[in-house]
């Protein structure tokens, strides 16, 4: 009897897999295998990019294991990316009352919201006074104005965090515009491979959480090393959290995926295919908050930096059962574990 052939690792394998899991609810996809530019490529359905700061490739483990980012736990991040920033001089623009934002070098045609059912994109501005954010909306005064909403269906004029620039009056000192992708208020899941080769407990694996948020912000997910590589997951600014019951070894790889589900109000961890619920603290939210924070791998907007290799990054915005995380390891794990 011929012997069988154990199958190799097949990145499209497992990508067709990540996306029948997923289906519409997927929301990225990067599998940090290439730095072709200054962009990490997402190959799920919105093809959204994230900017890299430092991470260079890196490969440990077998030949199969193909590519990974490599961050140096100082200042390296793959971060949420930002489609433009300030071009000329700022203001923030009453408009009989209402939020208006202004640069006069820029044309925010291109990321206005006409009608406003179809809104993509979000405007956060820093100011002497603190962190102003919301919703774009239509452009107007040839471009150089854009309306701003307080929540995504644009039926609110308003600006989030500090609520009031205009009246203040705050001076703006820069903005981004990024996608509102990852305004994920409802039920999330997100996973990916880690290989850390520092104990440092606070090692972020990934966050949409600022340093310092906006007035009344309340930041979503928190996701990092843990004490002794215990890993931890920290949600609406600790509202509640939920510590791993195992540890992760140092320099291996592992699959850790944690998971929100917003109607059950359940927080969980799983570590290499297998729930490992530790200790939860406070009590599971209804929902996540809405956050100007930017969603990054690697680090805690700009500290708590992970050092170490990630690959294979996903979110998907529904609560995954038992059966489809354990699917996505065994498949995945077939690159790494060797």
């Amino acid at each position: 009897m011929a012997l069988r052939k154990r199958r190799p690792w097949n990145l499209q394998e497992f990508q067709r897999e990540l996306q029948r899991i997923g289906g519409d609810n997927l929301v990225a996809y990067w599998p940090l295998d290439d730095q072709s530019g200054t962009t990490a490529r997402d190959i799920g359905p919105n093809a959204e990019v994230l900017d890299i700061t430092g991470t260079t490739l890196g490969q440990n483990g077998p030949p199969q294991l193909g590519r990974s980012h490599y961050f140096d736990g100082i200042n390296d991040v793959d971060s949420q990316h930002v489609y433009d920033d300030e071009q000329g001089n700022l203001t923030f623009v009453a408009d009989g009352g209402t939020a208006e934002f202004r640069d006069d070098g820029q044309d925010f045609g291109p990321w206005a919201t006409t009608p406003v059912a179809t809104v993509v994109y979000m405007l956060v501005v820093t100011s002497n006074n603190g962190v102003s954010w919301g919703y774009m909306g239509a452009d107007n005064n040839g471009g150089q104005d854009i309306d701003v909403y307080s929540d995504l269906g644009l039926t609110t004029r308003g600006w989030k965090g500090r609520t009031t620039p205009a009246g203040t009056p705050d001076t703006p000192a820069s903005y981004e515009v990024r996608k509102t992708l990852f305004q994920i208020r409802g039920a999330l899941a997100v996973g990916m491979w880690i290989y850390p080769t520092s104990t440092d407990a606070q090692g972020t694996i990934a966050s949409k959480f600022l340093v310092a948020g906006g007035d009344a912000e309340t930041r979503p997910f928190w996701l990092h090393n843990g004490t002794a590589l215990t890993p931890e997951v920290y949600i609406n600014d600790g509202t509640a959290w939920r510590v791993s019951s195992v540890a992760i070894p140092q320099n291996a790889w592992s699959f850790i995926v944690f998971v929100y589900d917003n109607v059950a109000r359940t927080l969980d961890i799983y570590i290499d295919g297998s729930l490992r619920n530790g200790v939860l603290t406070g009590v599971v939210p209804a929902s996540l908050g809405d956050t100007s924070s930017k969603l990054t791998i690697g680090s805690r907007e700009t500290q708590l930096y992970f050092t170490g290799n990630i690959s294979h990054a996903w979110l998907i915005s529904t609560a995954l059962d038992a059966r489809a995380i354990r699917r996505l390891w065994e498949v995945g794990s077939r690159a790494h574990r060797g």
